[in-house]
């Protein structure tokens, strides 16, 4: 039998087929006879190895499977062990208070809104915490140029909601308005359109406003 290295793998043939390797000769019957055998004995081979693939494969599989099953387990394990879970509900509402931002706005991207939306501790936390919610900022955005007088009382009552959990804290509110057609000045048309807001704003916000610190 003689090894031939034929296109980078190893072949092994009798020496008068592997001749043939090398040159464009036309084989004999018996040359056909005795490729054709040593043929069907590489598929044969060839059919094993494949089923052999297809067995670690699956093998493979199984064990990628009980993998992330076991590491759920240990994510879940790791879950109830986490440290922040024995944290004491009043250490866990100092360190809400230095999460909050410079003063408090009502979006649930930033703390104490954010907060509210972690788990129910959390939640439970930041709502009986009334140092984060003495703080208020709201911004009208008015792009008409006016600010209606329903939305002075929507903002005052969402303001007096926020402020009833600070419950007897001093108060910190900032009120702005934003005109988007005053790129030119603002006139004295635009202070008449926003004074049905502040009208109402004032007459809904009694709740808190003699609280206010600034």
């Amino acid at each position: 039998m003689a090894n031939i290295d034929h296109a980078g793998s190893n072949y092994f043939f009798p020496p008068d087929i592997a001749s043939l390797l090398t040159s464009n000769s036309a084989p004999s019957d018996s040359q056909l006879r005795e490729t054709k055998d040593i043929l069907n004995g590489y598929l044969t081979s060839l059919n094993k190895i494949e089923s052999e693939i297809q067995q670690q494969k699956a093998i493979l599989e199984d064990l990628y499977a009980k993998r992330t099953q076991k590491q759920h387990q240990v994510a879940s394990c790791s879950f109830v062990l986490s440290p922040i879970r024995r944290i004491p509900s009043e250490l866990l509402a100092k360190i809400f208070q230095h999460a909050l931002p410079w003063r408090g706005k009502m979006s649930f991207r930033e703390a104490p809104l954010l907060l509210l939306r972690v788990c129910k501790t959390w939640r439970d936390v930041a709502m009986s915490e009334p140092h984060l919610w003495r703080d208020l900022e709201i911004k009208a955005v008015s792009s008409q140029g006016g600010l209606i007088a329903s939305r002075g009382k929507k903002y005052a009552l969402n303001a007096a909601h926020w402020f009833r959990r600070a419950r007897s804290l001093p108060l910190s509110f900032h009120l702005s308005f934003h005109v988007a057609r005053v790129l030119s000045g603002f006139t004295s048309e635009d202070v008449e359109d926003c004074r049905p807001f502040f009208q109402t704003f004032v007459e809904q916000s009694d709740v808190f406003l003699g609280r206010l610190r600034s």
